[in-house]
C-alpha cells in the first residue's frame, strides 16, 4: 500500500516541511477520534513531537500572533450596509501588492482598476480551490447546476 504524502494546500501559508511533519500527527489523532486543535496543541507541546517546532512556544510572541489573528478576523468579518444597496457587504478587502499585504476599504478598491483586478483574481483563485476541494461531489444533485457556472467563471480569467 502506498504511503500518502502530506502537502500544503495551494495558497496556504504552511511549508511543505510543516505539512510533512504535522500531517502524520494529525492522522494519528483522527484515527484515535481526537482530531481537534486542542489535542494537536497538546500533542505538539511535547518537545519530541514532530509537530513541536511548528508552534510558537514563547507565550509573549504567541499572544502577539493571536492578537494579529484577531485583528485579521475583524478586518474580514466587519460588514457595512449602504443605503442604496441594503445588503451587508465586506467593509475591507485584502490586498497583496508591491506595498505588502494589507486591507483597503471596499469603496477604494472599487475605484481602482488595479486593486479591483487583483481582488477579482484572488476571488477566482479561491473559487478554483473550492471547485478542486469539492469536485468529488459532482454526482450530488445539489451541485449539478453549480459546476458549469463555476467552470464558466474560471474560463473568463
Amino acid at each position: 500500500m502506498a504511503r500518502k504524502k502530506h502537502l500544503p494546500r495551494p495558497g496556504s501559508r504552511i511549508s511543505k516541511k510543516a505539512a510533512a511533519d504535522v500531517g502524520p500527527v494529525i492522522d494519528k489523532l483522527i484515527k484515535a477520534g481526537q482530531g481537534t486543535p486542542e489535542r494537536l496543541v497538546q500533542e505538539a507541546s511535547d518537545p519530541s513531537s514532530p509537530a513541536h517546532g511548528h508552534f510558537e512556544w514563547d507565550d509573549s510572541k504567541a499572544a502577539h500572533e493571536h492578537r494579529l489573528t484577531q485583528a485579521r478576523q475583524l478586518f474580514r468579518f466587519i460588514v457595512t450596509v449602504e443605503a442604496a444597496v441594503q445588503e451587508p457587504m465586506r467593509a475591507y478587502l485584502h490586498i497583496s501588492d508591491e506595498k505588502g499585504r494589507r486591507y483597503e476599504g471596499r469603496a477604494k478598491v472599487k475605484r481602482s482598476v488595479p486593486l479591483m483586478t487583483q481582488v477579482i483574481g484572488e476571488a477566482l483563485d479561491e473559487l478554483d480551490q473550492w471547485r478542486k476541494q469539492y469536485e468529488q461531489l459532482k454526482s450530488l444533485a445539489e451541485f449539478s447546476g453549480i459546476w458549469g457556472a463555476v467552470d464558466a467563471a474560471l474560463k473568463k480569467r
